[in-house]
Order: C-alpha cells, then sequence, then structure tokens
C-alpha cells in the first residue's frame, strides 16, 4: 500500500464523517429550529455560534 492509497482511503473516510455530521445536523437539529419564530430562531443561532467559537 503506498502513500496513494492511504491518502485516498483518509480522505474517503474524513468526507463520509462530514458527510454524516451534515446530515445528522440536517435531520436533528433543523426540524427543532423550524418550529421556533424569527427572534428564538436568531437567538438559537447565536448561542451556537458562541458554544463553537469558545
Amino acid at each position: 500500500m503506498n502513500i496513494l492509497d492511504i491518502s485516498l482511503i483518509f480522505s474517503i473516510l474524513t468526507c463520509s464523517l462530514v458527510t454524516g455530521f451534515i446530515f445528522t445536523y440536517a435531520v436533528v437539529v433543523m426540524p427543532g429550529l423550524s418550529k421556533l419564530n424569527d427572534k428564538e430562531f436568531i437567538r438559537a443561532f447565536q448561542v451556537t455560534d458562541g458554544i463553537i467559537q469558545k
């Protein structure tokens, strides 16, 4: 197994992991956020952004 094969496997695994995170966010988080009104929606994203930045 050469460096190209290893990097290809790593790339596939990384892309799959990111795709899984995005899909999970779309299925779990977004339906809950869609039930909020505009003010609550913005506040929820502000809190989420604050947690991510820490």
